[in-house]
């Protein structure tokens, strides 16, 4: 990837997601650091947002779900006018 040239790729193909399911601390790692903040909200099954959290530009991130209650969740990511959903467990 060049400098200073957005990254065009879904962010689907650039992240990776562990544990999956969790009891409690999620670990995100973008292939690259990020270009621009990615807004993350954990909905639950009806649409809520539990949760959310800012992701600067760095790789590697954490996001600690330990105090939502257990059960299914999407994990919605925003960059952009980009959207992204990954469903998650906690357990």
């Amino acid at each position: 990837i060049v400098s200073g040239v957005e990254d065009s790729r879904p962010l689907k193909a650039v992240v990776s997601i562990w544990p999956i399911p969790t009891k409690g601390v999620l670990n995100l790692e973008f292939s690259d650091a990020l270009q621009e903040d990615v807004v993350v909200c954990i909905n639950d099954m009806v649409g809520r947002c539990v949760s959310h959290q800012l992701l600067t530009k760095e790789r590697h991130h954490t996001i600690d779900i330990a105090n939502i209650d257990k059960g299914t969740y999407l994990l919605q990511f925003r960059k952009g006018d980009q959207t992204w959903v990954e469903r998650i467990i906690k357990i």
